[in-house]
């Protein structure tokens, strides 16, 4: 079952054209790691919504939206 937060995770790598293998390099994760949480598989790392914002440059609004959508997906059964 696909997250929140995994759905803006997956907009975010392809809006930005990259593929999961850079974006996992970038967030320090494994691709297969990133992938399962993509897929709401996997339980959110603590510091993944850091490394997300510290990674990319986001507007006051879309982080609050990310923001928003973390902390919905980790109300998530996952």
């Amino acid at each position: 079952m696909l997250t929140n937060f995994g759905k803006k995770l997956r907009i975010l790598r392809i809006n930005t054209g990259e593929t999961i293998v850079e974006m996992s390099e970038k967030l320090g994760l494994s691709t297969s790691y990133l992938s399962s949480i993509e897929n709401g598989k996997r339980k959110i790392p603590k510091d993944l919504l850091e490394n997300v914002f510290k990674s990319y440059d986001f507007s006051k609004e879309d982080r609050q939206e990310i923001q928003k959508s973390y902390e919905m997906s980790l109300q998530e059964a996952v």
